[in-house]
């Protein structure tokens, strides 16, 4: 591992930032789309209606009305995030080493920062419907956003920052 990983430059585009985004991405992406759309048909939501809830983010409560294009664009929408939030915790890794160090205690941070700033200030903004809030969609969100999200960003940029 690189030991003065703060003066290593921030760069997207070199292979190594390149195969940790892009494996974080879609590693990311995957585990919590298949959570999301399980826990949701746990309370019968379809898997048409949980995508078409994230794309009326941008397209409102017409969502439904555009079929299966709204459920691409959420699903498109929610691997632009999944994306977004690993090159934020790469490059922050890249200044940051106890990122890298400290991988299991900031990864459950990170899941648990992510959660927060998406419930609380992305989804407030945006045009979809206010969910209602319950201690149990708390914890299942908590819960989902650190094995899903933060603990899985913070492994895959530990191990390809092992390998650079």
């Amino acid at each position: 591992m690189n030991e003065n990983i703060s003066e290593t430059p921030l760069s997207l585009f070199d292979s190594a930032a390149l195969k940790t985004i892009v494996s974080g991405g879609l590693t990311v992406g995957v585990m919590d789309c298949l959570a999301a759309t399980i826990n949701a048909g746990r309370r019968g939501v379809t898997f048409s209606q949980v995508w078409q809830y994230v794309a009326s983010g941008l397209l409102g409560k017409e969502s439904p009305g555009y079929g299966w294009k709204s459920v691409a664009l959420g699903l498109l929408i929610h691997f632009f995030i999944a994306f977004t939030v690993t090159t934020i915790y790469y490059l922050a890794s890249r200044r940051l080493p106890f990122l890298v160090q400290q991988t299991l205690l900031c990864g459950v941070l990170y899941g648990i920062a992510v959660y927060f700033v998406m419930g609380y200030v992305v989804s407030p903004l945006s045009a979809a419907a206010k969910l209602s809030f319950s201690v149990s969609s708390l914890l299942t969100g908590l819960f989902i956003h650190i094995i899903c999200v933060g603990l899985p960003i913070a492994l895959i940029v530990r191990r390809f920052a092992k390998s650079s």
